[in-house]
Protein backbone atom coordinates (compact mmCIF):
# COMPACT_ATOMS: atom_id res chain seq x y z
CA UNK A 1 0.00 0.00 0.00
CA UNK A 2 1.60 3.30 -0.97
CA UNK A 3 1.63 6.21 1.43
CA UNK A 4 -0.82 8.30 -0.42
CA UNK A 5 -3.53 5.35 -0.39
CA UNK A 6 -2.52 4.55 3.33
CA UNK A 7 -3.05 8.20 4.75
CA UNK A 8 -6.17 8.39 2.77
CA UNK A 9 -7.35 5.31 4.48
CA UNK A 10 -6.20 6.45 7.70
CA UNK A 11 -8.14 9.66 7.01
CA UNK A 12 -11.28 7.98 6.29
CA UNK A 13 -11.13 5.36 9.52
CA UNK A 14 -11.21 9.13 11.54
CA UNK A 15 -15.20 9.81 10.37
CA UNK A 16 -18.15 6.80 10.85
CA UNK A 17 -19.64 5.62 7.73
CA UNK A 18 -22.79 6.70 8.59
CA UNK A 19 -21.62 10.48 8.74
CA UNK A 20 -19.94 10.10 5.59
CA UNK A 21 -22.96 9.35 4.05
CA UNK A 22 -24.50 11.77 5.38
CA UNK A 23 -22.02 14.31 3.69
CA UNK A 24 -22.45 12.44 0.44
CA UNK A 25 -26.54 12.77 0.41
CA UNK A 26 -25.82 16.68 1.14
CA UNK A 27 -23.19 17.31 -1.73
CA UNK A 28 -25.48 15.12 -3.95
CA UNK A 29 -28.80 17.04 -2.98
CA UNK A 30 -26.43 20.39 -3.73
CA UNK A 31 -26.01 19.35 -7.26
CA UNK A 32 -29.71 18.44 -8.05
CA UNK A 33 -30.28 22.03 -6.96
CA UNK A 34 -27.93 23.45 -8.77
CA UNK A 35 -28.47 20.97 -12.08
CA UNK A 36 -32.51 21.88 -11.42
CA UNK A 37 -31.61 25.48 -11.67
CA UNK A 38 -29.69 25.61 -14.75
CA UNK A 39 -32.12 23.45 -16.08
CA UNK A 40 -34.79 26.34 -15.89
CA UNK A 41 -32.09 29.19 -16.74
CA UNK A 42 -31.65 27.27 -19.83
CA UNK A 43 -35.75 26.89 -20.68
CA UNK A 44 -35.97 30.12 -19.77
CA UNK A 45 -33.76 31.29 -22.21
CA UNK A 46 -34.69 28.96 -25.07
CA UNK A 47 -38.36 30.29 -24.10
CA UNK A 48 -36.97 34.48 -24.89
CA UNK A 49 -35.15 33.07 -28.10
CA UNK A 50 -38.00 31.79 -29.39
CA UNK A 51 -39.84 34.96 -29.36
CA UNK A 52 -37.35 36.86 -30.70
CA UNK A 53 -37.33 38.10 -34.92
CA UNK A 54 -34.32 35.73 -36.14
CA UNK A 55 -33.81 38.38 -38.96
CA UNK A 56 -33.41 41.18 -36.22
CA UNK A 57 -31.33 39.14 -33.91
CA UNK A 58 -28.44 38.40 -36.73
CA UNK A 59 -28.47 42.15 -37.55
CA UNK A 60 -27.85 43.26 -34.23
CA UNK A 61 -24.77 40.33 -34.30
CA UNK A 62 -23.39 41.61 -37.43
CA UNK A 63 -23.65 45.70 -36.16
CA UNK A 64 -21.69 43.99 -32.66
CA UNK A 65 -19.24 42.38 -34.43
CA UNK A 66 -18.55 45.54 -37.11
CA UNK A 67 -19.74 44.19 -40.09
CA UNK A 68 -22.02 45.96 -42.69
CA UNK A 69 -25.37 46.60 -42.00
CA UNK A 70 -28.74 47.45 -44.38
Amino acid sequence: MSEEHAAGAEGLALFPLDELLRELEVRISAVRGTRDSLHSLLEAGLSVGRELDHAQVLHGIVEAAGGPTQ
